[in-house]
């Protein structure tokens, strides 16, 4: 007999068959519709999105800081930029325009890092090519970014302790737990009504859908699982002390980042040795003492007033240097020097400094000086030069070297030249009436002071006739000829033709 006639009968071979048709279909029903609802259950708006992106990023620039990592930090920077531009739509409508407190966290706290890393010269020395290309670049790219947001930046600065958005986040927390529960629930019915047809295997109606004790148990369920979740998201008596130790944990936090920064800034100024810097607030700086000339027991004479004016003199073209509070410096110490009665070469001395200190005040070779340090260069090489006409014993010059300089005893030798100046007051002179209008009430006070730069030249001409050379002498004549103005008046010529013929 064959082996396809050894096996049971039809009847039991149809029934094995259907009994396989039967339980197949049954596992996919309810494992895959399950995940499907619970998939479609999550929901996201474009602003979570969004600021979740900006927020791995600003994760990721923040490890590779930790690293100094630059060339990874600038892509991070790159993308950092482009996810912020898409997520300006949402900044708009959510936030109205301001933006988010954590961006500007980001971007102050990458400036600072900025800041530190290229002020350490030793470190960008000990740097790879990449890295230190990629710092420079990085650096250029943010102080062109930072102009954007000065003035959240200002904002941030003044209290840069305040948290990042937490009335945000707490928002955000209870709408997670609830998006969390219900899955849960819709994903227990099924298992509940799955149960009697595993048990019993029976296809009939009162098995498939529950009966009225259970959707009245369900209910009930339902309301006892709503008063618990209401309950869970109350506010608790306990939450008052939570918030009083936050807060706390707040201010001492505050209070050792003061701390630190203070220990830091004592640290660089022992380190630089230079004095301490200026505490700024909301962008303007706190007025501080003036650096004192002298101690109160020295000894002022003409070295050590030589002394401070070579250092003062030093800081001049320096990145740092206050050139307004320089000429005030040299202003003050001619008055130290006047009333000391170091005689007239020290004082021209400090008179010529004052000058080309008021010259450079100017960062700008193009632009025009602003009126009142013009009036204060006119005063004060006038007195320059009636001082070297009432001493006439004094030689200026740029032969005189600082060597043989002679300041305390007659014949007074001093470095400087007279006629350079006077070219600098004369082409700033020019600069000022260029900047005018000619039609206005500022042209005519500006032509008013060409009387005070002609007496300037005559006095100019007057000392290089004495101590000048020819080529000086040329230069002066030629300022001088420049100043002058003619008119033709043909009654002068009839007025001539008459006396001749009385004749």
């Amino acid at each position: 007999m064959s082996r396809f006639f050894a096996t049971g009968s039809d009847s039991d071979s149809d029934s094995s068959t259907e009994e396989e048709v039967v339980q197949r279909p049954t596992v996919p029903v309810y494992t895959f519709s399950d995940e499907e609802e619970e998939v479609k259950r999550v929901v996201r708006s474009t602003k979570e999105k969004r600021y979740e992106e900006l927020t791995n990023l600003i994760k990721q620039i923040r490890n590779y800081k930790k690293i100094k990592d630059m060339s990874s930090m600038l892509t991070s920077f790159e993308e950092l930029q482009r996810a912020y531009v898409k997520a300006l739509p949402v900044v708009q409508k959510e936030e109205n325009g301001q933006t988010p407190r954590f961006y500007t966290r980001c971007l102050v706290e990458l400036e600072d890092f900025i800041t530190e890393v290229w002020e350490d010269r030793e470190g960008r020395k000990n740097m790879s090519k990449n890295n230190s290309k990629s710092l420079s670049s990085i650096r250029q790219k943010l102080r062109k970014y930072l102009k954007e947001f000065d003035q959240d930046i200002a904002k941030f600065r003044e209290n840069p302790d305040l948290p990042d958005d937490e009335e945000e986040e707490d928002k955000r927390e209870p709408e997670i737990d609830s998006d969390t529960e219900q899955p849960i629930k819709i994903s227990q019915r099924p298992s509940e009504r799955s149960k009697p047809t595993d048990e019993g295997n029976s296809s009939s109606d009162s098995d498939d859908w529950p009966s009225d004790s259970d959707s009245s148990s369900d209910s009930s369920e339902d309301e006892e699982k709503f008063t618990s979740m209401r309950e869970r998201f109350l506010k608790k008596a306990t939450d008052k002390d939570d918030d009083e130790e936050k807060e706390r944990k707040k201010e001492e936090r505050k209070k050792e980042r003061k701390d630190r920064d203070k220990r830091k800034i004592r640290k660089e100024d022992e380190e630089d040795g230079e004095g301490e810097w200026e505490t700024v607030k909301g962008g303007m700086a706190i007025p501080s003492e003036k650096p004192k000339m002298f101690a109160k027991d020295a000894e002022i004479n003409t070295s050590l007033v030589i002394k401070k004016l070579s250092e003062i003199i030093a800081a001049r073209g320096k990145k740092r240097t206050d050139r307004r509070e320089q000429i005030e410096l040299l202003h003050e110490l001619q008055t130290v020097a006047d009333q000391h009665q170091l005689g007239p070469a020290v004082a021209i001395k400090i008179k010529f400094a004052i000058i080309s200190a008021i010259f450079d005040y100017n960062p700008k070779v193009s632009d025009a000086m602003k009126p009142e340090y013009w009036t204060k260069l006119l005063e004060r090489i006038a007195e320059m030069l009636d001082m070297l006409e009432a001493n006439p014993n004094i030689f200026i010059s740029d032969s005189v070297t600082e060597d043989t300089e002679s300041l305390e005893e007659p014949p007074f030798r001093i470095r400087g030249c007279v006629l350079t100046s006077l070219e600098r007051l004369d082409d700033e002179f020019i600069k000022l009436l260029k900047e005018c209008d000619p039609h206005s009430n500022e042209y005519i006070e500006r032509l008013k002071d060409e009387s005070k730069v002609s007496a300037i030249i005559c006095k100019v001409q007057n000392y290089l006739e004495r101590y000048g050379t020819p080529t000086e002498l040329c230069r002066i004549y030629l300022r001088k000829i420049e100043h002058l103005y003619y008119k033709f008046d043909p009654r002068v010529l009839q007025k001539k033709a008459v006396s001749f013929t009385i004749i």
